[in-house]
């Protein structure tokens, strides 16, 4: 093994970057100080960026030698298909896929027009490419009836490509610990009698003892239990050779891994190879949500490329135990579906994969998920989605030159928010969450320009060390510059440029849950750490443009900060031209019913009652009413609305400073939920209902004589419709007065890195390492 591994590291590119590196350090004292921010040891699992940071190499992502240029062998109108008839064709199309396969592969032509789906359209042959004239010429139309799997279980997709399940031939258990790097395991000798030279398998390991102790008790549970959330690693490689029970693949593994992790190989007994759709739109005209788009599973080297999947039902794609592939050119625009686990694009237990100038637009999450590891996205365009390695390990991916609006963008559709994108610009989930375990080590994102409606990035820990976050611009509405927690360590922020428009401003849903203070509202600070700094993370050469000036961090220092810089605008409107309504508010509870099951299900608001109409008058005595701190969801014995729905008054009183009084003032309530109708001093100011109710900010304006020095009352009827409800907005937001000054901040430009592209600059090198320069500032 280790003559092996030292001639596998001699043709690696990070030979040539190690042995000049430790020489350089060693005669350069200066230097070495100078690289604290780099990451740990050098294997060959990676690659010395030219800024000297070590990158984990993606050379990988793709199809060895590309997409193969493939020849038309059969088209679908010579086994009955016709465009444009209105007639099923998904059984001419299958038989057109069976006599490619059996001719050894080739392409099947599908000419200009529509082409009906009335069921599944499977690619199982390998080397079978379904091919359109062009997206703009051929659409497949799907119309075959699936199962509404909001709750449940996978939809049915349009278009399968992979194999029918078959069973793998062994499980074998190395009987050594692996580090990154290593290109080989060693197998007791029953169990490598079974390995075969060209066997494909998958390394898998269940999660660091030292990770699991961290998490929440239902993680935990999770992580130890077999299932999906206990598989930590999953990489795809290919046995070269075997020796005396050493087994060799044909690239590193990426992650350490200790015997108490339970390292497995098990042999994968089928997977579709070759295969393709390219230059053509799947579009869904009927409003079934049970439908997914095309779905990849247990594939290697496949693609596609030219595809648009247009208004589908559920998901547009689902890449799942796959390996080696590429997506390029596709876009994948809006899901029927709404609400939790639907309207994903989603990768799962997919390794190696390269996805390009690709568009991905009105969904839920770009999910990537349990152990997808390898992945490159490049040059891509997310709009009304977030970058979210939404559970169960996932590591190891790299995104650069995306452009990423994780909101609603301009003129956003009725309904849209409801898709449920959480708002932040890359997302990880929480160490301390009940529902997804974190993501793993070296997520990399190099040259991003990435806008978000809340924090520009939320690093949930607890695997993900040495991320990477390079040159890349954020612009953050509102919150953070970014939010880590504990685990993250040794993680790089360097040449990166955050635009906070209005850091002071929290998410008001689930705001405990998403910063894990009690009051995250009193945090200042561009990046906020709720549990303390992960160890050796580095914050290099940032800028940060803020509206007014604040501190860089809060709840610690990283252990290395240098060459940043917070360029503060200028400062809103005096505090003294407002006045807060935050605190104490009056409650009472006038008609509630029980909590609706559904947002179906939501109570009908049938206007203000006689008696909430009685408790809006300025002289309405409050005075034995419940209190309830806003602004807040209302969870209390006098209306607990996280079980019951229905109408309420709230009332504050608040007295106005001289200098406010004889002018036209704003009243700002944030958030309400559902509906409200406000009353200022016994008068009507304003009202808002209606679906999007619940996410329109309330600002009402107060006449110039309607207010007096003491003894103003503002009374609020609230209609709960479903869920809970209250005053849902931040504490910023509750306020009456002269609204504060906006504040236009330079956005300045996406910062220049070093290469334009990192996946293209260690493709080059891994090709001809002899273009090396090893002059790296690394340790």
């Amino acid at each position: 093994m280790g003559n092996y591994h030292c001639m596998f590291r001699l043709i690696s590119v990070v030979v040539a970057l190690v042995i000049p590196i430790g020489n350089s350090l060693a005669q350069d004292g200066e230097q070495a100080a100078a690289a604290d921010s780099t990451r740990g040891n050098i294997t060959a699992a990676d690659i010395v960026g030219p800024d000297g940071i070590v990158y984990a190499d993606f050379s990988r992502a793709g199809i060895p030698g590309g997409i193969p240029d493939v020849k038309v062998v059969v088209s679908v109108v010579d086994f009955g298909a016709v465009p444009n008839d209105d007639q099923d064709d998904s059984a001419a199309i299958q038989a057109a896929i069976a006599a490619a396969g059996a001719k050894g592969g080739g392409a099947v032509m599908l000419p200009d027009g529509d082409y009906i789906i009335d069921q599944t359209i499977r690619l199982d042959r390998d080397n079978v490419v379904l091919r359109g004239a062009d997206r703009e010429r051929t659409r497949l139309v799907p119309r075959f009836a699936g199962k509404d799997t909001s709750k449940t279980s996978s939809s049915l997709p349009i278009i399968r490509m992979g194999p029918e399940d078959a069973r793998r031939r062994y499980d074998a258990h190395p009987d050594r610990p692996i580090k990154r790097g290593d290109i080989s395991v060693h197998l007791p000798v029953n169990a490598v009698k079974q390995v075969r030279v060209g066997d494909i398998v998958t390394f898998t390991a269940t999660p660091p003892k030292s990770v699991i102790a961290t998490l929440s008790p239902q993680l935990q549970k999770q992580a130890t239990d077999g299932s999906y959330g206990s598989i930590y690693s999953w990489q795809y490689l290919q046995v070269t050779a075997i020796d005396n029970g050493t087994v060799t693949f044909d690239r590193p593994i990426r992650l350490d891994v200790a015997m108490d992790q339970s390292p497995k190989l098990m042999h994968v007994p089928a997977m579709v190879t070759g295969c393709g759709i390219e230059n053509l739109t799947i579009e869904q005209t009927s409003v079934n949500p049970g439908i997914n788009g095309i779905s990849m599973t247990s594939t290697r080297g496949c693609w596609l490329s030219g595809v648009s999947v247009r208004r589908v039902g559920n998901w547009p794609l689902s890449v799942s135990r796959s390996w080696q592939f590429i997506i390029r050119d596709c876009k994948l625009d809006e899901s029927l579906s709404r609400g939790g686990a639907v309207a994903y694009v989603g990768f799962s237990f997919a390794c190696d994969g390269l996805i390009e100038q690709s568009q991905f637009s009105r969904l839920r999450h770009l999910s990537i998920s349990m152990a997808s590891n390898g992945l490159v996205f490049r040059d891509c365009q997310l709009d009304n989605i977030d970058i979210n390695f939404h559970l169960n390990w996932p590591y190891e991916v790299l995104f650069e030159n995306c452009r990423v609006d994780s909101g609603l963008g301009a003129n956003p559709a009725p309904r849209e928010e409801s898709r449920g994108s959480y708002g932040y610009g890359i997302y990880s989930p929480r160490i301390d969450g009940d529902m997804h375990a974190p993501a793993g080590p070296r997520l990399t994102f190099y040259h991003n320009d990435i806008a978000s409606p809340w924090d520009g990035v939320m690093l949930g820990g607890g695997a993900t060390q040495n991320t990477i976050v390079a040159y890349n611009r954020f612009r953050v509405s509102a919150g953070f510059a970014a939010v880590i927690r504990r685990g993250s360590d040794d993680s790089i922020f360097r040449g990166n440029s955050f635009v906070l428009h209005d850091p002071e401003k929290r998410k008001g849903w689930m705001m405990k849950e998403s910063y894990g203070s009690d009051d995250p509202e009193a945090v200042r600070g561009a990046v906020f750490f709720p549990q303390g700094v992960p160890s050796g993370l580095a914050f290099e050469d940032n800028n940060f443009r803020v509206p007014h000036t604040l501190p860089l961090f809060a709840g610690g220092d990283p252990a290395v900060v240098r060459g940043n810089e917070l360029l503060a605008a200028g400062d809103d409107s005096a505090t003294s031209e407002r006045v807060s309504l935050v605190g104490d508010w009056r409650l009472k509870a006038v008609d509630l019913r029980p909590a609706a099951a559904t947002p179906a299900a939501k109570h009908a608001d049938p206007g203000t009652s006689q008696k909430a109409l009685g408790l809006l008058a300025a002289d309405a005595p409050d005075g034995d009413w419940a209190t309830v701190a806003m602004p807040a969801m209302i969870n209390d014995k006098a209306a607990d609305l996280t079980k019951m729905d229905g109408e309420l008054v709230l009332r504050h009183h608040f007295d106005m400073p001289r200098e406010l009084l004889g002018k036209e003032v704003v009243l700002s309530l944030g958030l309400v939920d559902d509906y409200d109708e406000t009353w200022v001093n016994g008068k009507k100011v304003g009202d808002t209902s209606g679906d999007d109710a619940w996410k329109t900010p309330r600002r009402y304006t107060i006449p110039a004589d309607l207010l007096r020095p003491t003894g103003n009352v503002i009374a609020v009827r609230v209609w709960d419709a479903f869920g809970s409800g209250g005053l849902s907005g931040s504490k910023r937001d509750l306020w009456v007065g002269i609204p504060p000054k906006a504040i236009k901040l330079d956005e300045g430009s996406v910062p220049t890195p070093p290469v334009p592209s990192l996946y293209g600059w260690q493709k080059e090198r891994v090709a001809d390492p002899q273009t090396q320069t090893p002059t790296p500032l690394n340790r």
